[in-house]
């Protein structure tokens, strides 16, 4: 079985002074270049099975070469970092994704400031949702609540127009 780095999976963990950094001294997504070598592997898999395709990605291949997805994860984030990817404003600022963009920001992370942060990403995650029941809501009453409105403004200009003409 390969070995993979424990940097891999946990961005606060430093890859300082390796061969495998940032150009800015940072950690880096190094998923998303082990998706792309095996593109065709994973798209073979039918899309009602995710269990299938989570499987296929917990196990790597051992005939992968890891410097090279590396090399190529670090080439692929200088061309498109992060901050200029339409997704990245959607990203809670609260996320490790951007918490721990950078290894020396990360070093100073205490255990608690990590579950302050994921507390409050949490907390913005269920809001947001609220919000997402709420607008469905809306748009599956949007009728009803319509013609109560109505009824009730219709209302309202009566009873002005009652006390304006005495």
């Amino acid at each position: 079985m390969s070995y993979l780095p424990e940097s891999l999976f946990f961005p606060s963990t430093s890859l300082q002074g390796s061969d495998h950094t940032s150009p800015d001294g940072g950690t880096f997504t190094d998923e998303s270049q082990i998706i792309l070598e095996r593109k065709e592997e994973l798209l073979e898999i039918p899309p009602d099975e995710p269990e299938m395709l989570h499987s296929v990605l917990n196990k790597v291949p051992q005939s992968l070469n890891l410097d090279e997805v590396v090399a190529k994860a670090v080439a692929l984030q200088e061309r498109h970092p992060p901050e200029t990817l339409r997704a990245w404003s959607k990203i809670s600022r609260h996320s490790v994704l951007k918490t721990a963009r950078h290894a020396k920001e990360s070093a100073k992370q205490s255990l608690e400031d990590g579950a302050a942060l994921f507390r409050k990403q949490e907390a913005e995650l269920r809001s947001a949702e609220l919000r997402q029941k709420a607008f469905k809501s809306l748009q599956e009453y949007r009728r009803p609540a319509l013609t109560i409105g109505l009824a009730i403004f219709v209302g309202l200009v009566a009873w002005r127009m009652r006390y304006q003409m005495w």
